[in-house]
């Protein structure tokens, strides 16, 4: 903490900060926009502005999302209807032909 002592005496209100600035040779203005990218840089980032495409995909997703497990139902049933035909069939060949 020695190294932040002399720093300690320094005013950090807005009027602290302006005059350590005009005293260092900052005009008003510089002083003042020195101040605003301060606390531009200090405050949180805003949020980005929503992408009209968002919707748009948020629906996709679902509907194919929807269309995928009907699909894959739909052929899961058929694939268990096409094993119990063909097992019967061969069932029925094998013992035929023994």
């Amino acid at each position: 903490m020695a190294g932040n002592d002399k720093y300690a005496s320094l005013d950090i209100s807005t009027e602290g900060i302006v005059q350590f600035l005009t005293a260092h040779g900052y005009r008003l203005y510089d002083a003042i926009n020195a101040l605003r990218l301060a606390v531009e840089q200090l405050s949180p980032p805003s949020k980005p502005p929503a992408d009209p495409r968002r919707h748009f995909y948020k629906v996709f997703n679902q509907e194919a999302d929807e269309y995928d497990r009907d699909f894959h139902k739909k052929y899961h049933d058929d694939l268990n209807t096409t094993l119990i035909f063909v097992s019967s069939i061969e069932s029925h060949l094998t013992s035929r032909l023994t």
